[in-house]
């Protein structure tokens, strides 16, 4: 039975400011951001793409994760940058592995010694029979097979090594490594199969932003990934991060369903978002007269005209009844 994954945390994590009034505020307001982008895409017009840094990050003002590749990437880079610098950097990381001693000296450092099965293996690596070393290895036990054999396989071809990195990658996820899992796949560049460990493992945020970095911007995977996220997301009461996902999975009505469960801002952001994608159901009409109520009893009465007149505009325009 596959382990549940570990306690580790995924490379996307939502800012603590996100619950409060000024991020749900910019969480609203970024969903409206990107329906017109995704929406400017689809039309005539084109969508810019975001111009700082904090645009493309993750949490209530990032729209990074849901729009293109580049975006994604961007994405991804900052988040990397981010972990090196509360990390040190590479050097202090492996500056203890550096400072052991190998070799066959007395002083020598002891703890790496090999089992019995790892030594067979190693003779094997040295004879050049690349194959008994990956038989051997992966026969004496059931767990993840050292990393420096795991490496030797590449001396025995791709075929080998892919054989062994995948039931690596098996014998990660039971022991709950799901995200150590989709490494591996990755380095057979296989993104379908690591985007399942990461889903796997419930690091649904983490495969969202992998498929959008590597996949066609139609995949149907790409698609899936993302109508996952969006679950999560209102799971967890991330209603503006569902409501961005779900923009960019292509379900527009079900990203006004979630900014209307906010009391505060959420009727006004859902009636943008449902004018600016053009939807016309009895949702986004209720979502309307919501946001009109919530100008008007805020003193803003030509923010009620104005959002009122747009849908009269709309319907009357033909874009479909009410």
């Amino acid at each position: 039975k596959a382990k549940k994954a570990s306690g580790g945390r995924g490379l996307l994590k939502a800012p603590a400011w996100e619950s409060t009034p000024e991020g749900v505020a910019a969480g609203q307001a970024a969903a409206v951001d990107l329906a017109r982008r995704l929406h400017g895409r689809s039309s005539a017009s084109t969508a810019g793409a975001p111009t700082d840094d904090d645009e493309c990050t993750y949490g209530p003002s990032g729209i990074g994760l849901y729009l293109g590749q580049e975006e994604a990437a961007r994405l991804l880079a900052l988040e990397e940058r981010a972990s090196l610098a509360a990390d040190g950097g590479y050097n202090s990381a492996s500056s203890s592995a550096g400072d052991a001693q190998g070799g066959d000296s007395p002083g020598g450092g002891g703890g790496g010694a090999f089992r019995p099965a790892e030594r067979a293996a190693c003779a094997a690596v040295f004879r050049g029979d690349y194959v008994a070393a990956a038989r051997t290895t992966l026969g004496s036990g059931d767990g993840p097979v050292p990393p420096d054999l795991l490496a030797a396989c590449v001396g025995g071809g791709r075929d080998l090594f892919a054989s062994v990195a995948r039931e690596q990658a098996d014998r990660l996820e039971r022991r709950g490594e799901h995200q150590r899992a989709a490494l591996l796949h990755l380095s057979l560049h296989d993104v379908v199969a690591a985007l399942g460990s990461l889903r796997r493992g419930g690091f649904i945020r983490d495969a969202a932003a992998l498929a959008a970095a590597r996949l066609h911007p139609g995949d149907e995977v790409l698609v899936a990934v993302r109508r996952e996220l969006a679950a999560a997301e209102e799971t967890r009461g991330g209603m503006e991060a569902a409501a961005k996902a779900h923009l960019a999975a292509g379900r527009p009505a079900a990203a006004v369903r979630a900014l209307t469960r906010r009391t505060l801002g959420g009727a006004r952001a859902a009636a943008e978002v449902a004018l600016t994608c053009g939807l016309r159901g009895e949702p986004e009409r209720l979502a309307v007269l919501r946001a009109a109520t919530e100008c008007a009893e805020m003193g803003d009465v030509e923010g009620a005209r104005s959002v009122i007149g747009r849908w009269r505009e709309g319907t009357t325009e033909g874009e479909g009844g009410e």
